[in-house]
């Protein structure tokens, strides 16, 4: 078994508040077949989310029926909310070695 520290676990909440928000606003965890499934693209070097019409599934992804529906709930949850809570843990950052 493993055991996430209280840091891991705290940073595991934000980011299923995040996902529950992200749902609650038009989201959705299924990929629509030969349909819209907007997305959010994280670019770390601009900090910065845009949008994206996928028609490939990528797991764990929640999907917009249109840009609006996902541009709207990025608005009301915060851009560098989503970013700082929801993103960038997903992401491993490792350090020059010098």
């Amino acid at each position: 078994f493993t055991f996430l520290t209280e840091e891991e676990t705290e940073t595991r909440k934000k980011m299923l508040l995040i996902e529950e928000e992200l749902i609650r606003l038009g989201g959705r965890r299924e990929f629509k077949l030969l349909k819209d499934n907007y997305s959010n693209l994280f670019w770390p070097e601009k900090n910065s989310i845009s949008y994206s019409n996928s028609s490939r599934c990528v797991q764990s992804e929640i999907y917009f029926d249109t840009q609006e529906q996902l541009k709207e709930a990025i608005k009301q949850i915060g851009e560098q909310r989503i970013i700082d809570e929801y993103l960038k843990p997903r992401m491993i950052f490792e350090e020059d070695e010098e």
